[in-house]
């Protein structure tokens, strides 16, 4: 027969996105789950959500707990290497940037928010608009108007930034079970020519 487990557990969602969403069923029952591979900054406080405001951060209840490091250890392993690289390359350092995202995908805007805060604190200028509705550079994939507005994002943001920081959503992802990285992030850095 099947045995029960006193204490039920949950493996699973690969994406942020899906364990945010899942996380209050999970916690409304009682149940515990582990996620191995989401990523996203997690937020210190439900306080946002007793307001019923989006947080910049990942909700999770405390029933949720992960395996992967946050994207926050990622995050300041790049804006690291933006400082040493700018030591090292002082006639073309990277001062100015813009992230690439998908549109309606809470990753993405989470990603560019964590990026935000560290690379700012370097010193550094993001171009992109704090605002997502207003941000060129949030892409619709798919959309009838995609390639009007990757053309918009490009003139009005990327030709202006040293570097550009392209962040896949969470379902176009290369799966992390085949990587042999400690700290995985799917945002891939591009230097730009000058």
């Amino acid at each position: 027969g099947v045995q029960t487990c006193a204490l039920p557990i949950l493996i699973g969602h690969f994406s942020s996105d899906a364990t945010e969403a899942a996380g209050d069923i999970y916690q409304a029952a009682g149940l515990v789950a582990i996620s191995p591979t989401s990523t996203a900054v997690r937020a210190n406080h439900g306080l946002s959500r007793l307001l019923g405001l989006r947080s910049p951060e990942l909700a999770l209840g405390t029933n949720i707990f992960r395996v992967a490091p946050s994207d926050r250890v990622a995050v300041r392993q790049l804006v690291e290497y933006i400082r040493q690289y700018n030591k090292s390359h002082l006639d073309h350092s990277i001062s100015q940037m813009a992230v690439i995202y998908e549109e309606n995908n809470r990753y993405g805007e989470l990603y560019k928010h964590t990026f935000q805060q560290a690379f700012t604190q370097l010193g550094g200028q993001l171009l992109n608009a704090d605002n997502p509705s207003q941000d060129s550079c949030r892409i619709a994939i798919g959309a009838a108007d995609t390639q009007a507005r990757r053309q918009h994002c490009l003139e009005t943001v990327a030709n202006r930034a040293d570097a550009l920081l392209l962040v896949p959503s969470s379902d176009r992802k290369s799966t992390r079970l085949n990587s042999s990285h400690t700290v995985i992030s799917y945002a891939v850095f591009c230097l730009k020519k000058k």
